[in-house]
Formats: structure tokens, sequence, C-alpha cells
């Protein structure tokens, strides 16, 4: 196959993953929310451990990228 179809395919499981999620709105709007309230925790708990703004040879915002990786490949890890 041809790069172009393994595109098509890609966007044909998106299309459809928006759809299944979206099908019970409260469900995807409650996720989302919780989401949300779950990155805020997490950057305030990391900003009240880094009070002095440094942990060894990490710095707060060495901690706010592990956390954004972590977020990033959880979303795509559920995604699909």
């Amino acid at each position: 196959m041809d790069m172009a179809r393994y595109f098509k395919v890609i966007k044909r499981i998106f299309i459809n993953t928006i759809k299944a999620d979206t099908s019970f709105r409260a469900n995807f709007f409650l996720n989302v929310l919780q989401g949300v309230i779950q990155l805020v925790v997490l950057i305030v708990f990391f900003d009240a451990i880094y009070g002095n703004r440094q942990i060894g040879s990490w710095s707060f915002n060495d901690s706010l990228l592990l956390i954004a990786t972590n977020q990033f490949i959880n979303a795509v890890y559920y995604f699909f």
C-alpha cells in the first residue's frame, strides 16, 4: 500500500473514534473534565514539591516536561 492509503485509513479511524466518543456527550465531557482536573492537580502537586524550585538536578520546568510527555502518551493510548 502507498502512504496516501495509510493516511486515509488513519483518517477514517480518527473520524470513527471521534464519533464513538461523542455519541455519549455527557460521558465525553466528563472525561474531558476529569483529564483537566487531573492535569491541574499534577501541576499544583509538583509546584508544592518544588517550593524551592529545584530538587537535585531536576527543575520545575523539567517536571512539567515530564508531566506533558506523560499526558500526551496517555492521550494517544486512550484515543486509539
